[in-house]
């Protein structure tokens, strides 16, 4: 009996070496994002943001779409504005359906491969949260401001 016993003690279960791999891959992937481009690392950060309420992410990813080369487009900045500011568009009137919007520059590559910039207008409501329908409304009465 004491034999079965001691031959159970002398064969422990062995040890996984995968901790250092993880470790190891874990460290690649924020070493990655900390020296990527800032496109391929909010391609990771603009969607997750997004998803948890960030306006200025939300109205970048409504717009993404509108670049040449999408993939490569970032968010640089956003801000807020209200009528009674002095940065409020000319083009939309003072008193409209739209009280409040959220300005975001954007960059990507334009077709000769350098970056530009890019403002666009995203609407808020009441409760100044990103808002599809006076998004659509700024960007219809922008587009009317156009002279040709």
């Amino acid at each position: 009996m004491e034999s079965l016993t001691s031959k159970e003690s002398s064969q422990s279960p062995k040890k996984s070496n995968k901790g250092p791999i993880v470790g190891a891959a874990v460290g690649a992937i924020v070493l990655g994002l900390l020296f990527a481009p800032p496109y391929l690392r909010q391609r990771v950060t603009i969607p997750v943001l997004a998803a948890l309420g960030n306006r200025s992410a939300q109205c970048f990813v409504h717009f993404r779409d509108h670049f040449k080369d999408p993939y490569t487009a970032y968010l640089v900045e956003g801000y807020e504005l209200s009528e009674d500011s002095v940065l409020w568009p000319s083009w939309l009137e003072k008193g409209s359906t739209v009280r409040r919007i959220l300005r975001i520059e954007a960059k990507a590559r334009n077709g000769f491969g350098a970056y530009d910039s890019e403002y666009f207008e995203c609407g808020l409501d009441e409760n100044e949260r990103f808002d599809e329908v006076k998004t659509a409304i700024i960007r219809l009465d922008k587009l009317n401001s156009r002279s040709y």
